[in-house]
């Protein structure tokens, strides 16, 4: 069912409607875990004003694909703007994109947190047909611009970091390139 984003609101402002399960009620509403993800064409000013209204952390904004990164970048600029400066986003890789694009999107992230001062936590997933017969079984699907050293590059350094990528220009440097050399390096 599609509703729209102020209907959502209305359903969680109700106080008949717990903001989160009970073993985390007495965690302030500020704080809690959940997330809330909607759309980047729902990024608004109308909606995210409205949005503002309930405790949201982090709030979750995909980033899928490099040829979104102006609308992304829009929707975080928007989110922001509303006084929303946790967010966080899964960021797909080994589907369509090069190597190169996670690279890009990882760093507008960072450079995005620095410039706004927020924090905005990325979790790469490598992309897992998991309706295609010859993988749901197995984890050996390798995209089209994608190898198996390099699947095996971008886990090793997320293993560092648990899974995520956070703010921290100098880290995320060290830990994928301070550019598209050093990085490619790392893959090679």
């Amino acid at each position: 069912m599609n509703r729209c984003v102020a209907c959502v609101i209305a359903e969680l402002r109700k106080p008949s409607i717990p903001m989160a399960p009970p073993i985390i009620q007495n965690i302030p509403k500020s704080d809690s875990p959940n997330a809330f993800n909607i759309s980047r064409v729902e990024y608004n000013d109308t909606n995210m004003e409205k949005m503002a209204e309930i405790p949201i952390r982090p709030v979750r904004i995909a980033f899928d694909h490099w040829n979104l990164h102006k609308k992304y970048e829009n929707a975080v600029r928007i989110a922001v703007k509303h006084g929303h400066t946790c967010l966080s986003n899964y960021v797909l890789y080994n589907f369509e994109d090069e190597p190169l694009e996670l690279y890009w999107r990882l760093k507008l992230n960072v450079d995005l947190c620095e410039e706004l001062d927020i924090n905005i936590y990325s979790f790469p997933m490598k992309y897992h047909p998991i309706e295609d017969p010859k993988y749901f079984s197995n984890r050996d699907y390798i995209g089209k611009h994608w190898n198996r050293k390099f699947i095996r590059t971008i886990q090793a350094i997320l293993n560092s970091t648990k899974g995520k990528v956070g703010k921290g220009k100098k880290f995320f440097e060290k830990a994928f390139g301070k550019d598209e050399e050093e990085f490619n390096k790392l893959l090679y």
